[in-house]
């Protein structure tokens, strides 16, 4: 009995997945002008930045976990907190998924330490 190659019928997939990956990272190389990065910066000078649902903050050193409150609306008035999610300290970003196309939403990011202390803490409006 012969033996079959275990590559057999890869190269026209392997062609198709080179190709996707091409136009995948030519995509990420010159941006999606249609949904720029927006960023946020605290007083203290903690940075949220947003594209599209996709939030990502760069870590702090003292952090050891971190908080993001989502509000349906901005501002003070007709805000309602919709979802709390905790993040651990190694994550540093969240991607919000089944939000509603038409509604505004704002995001609360807190970086907590050891104690429970809340570090820093910034809005940025999806």
């Amino acid at each position: 009995m012969g033996v079959v190659n275990p590559t057999a019928g890869l190269s026209s997939q392997n062609s198709k997945m080179i190709e996707l990956l091409t136009q995948i990272l030519s995509e990420v190389k010159h941006g999606d002008t249609s949904c720029p990065i927006e960023q946020q910066t605290s007083s203290k000078g903690l940075k949220v930045y947003k594209k599209a649902h996709m939030v990502w903050w760069p870590k702090l050193p003292n952090a050891a976990s971190y908080r993001l409150t989502l509000f349906v609306g901005k501002g003070n008035i007709g805000k309602q907190e919709i979802d709390i999610i905790e993040i651990e300290r190694n994550k540093a970003y969240h991607t919000f998924t089944d939000l509603v196309g038409t509604n505004m939403y704002t995001v609360h990011l807190e970086a907590e330490d050891r104690d429970g202390n809340i570090i820093d803490s910034v809005e940025i409006v999806l």
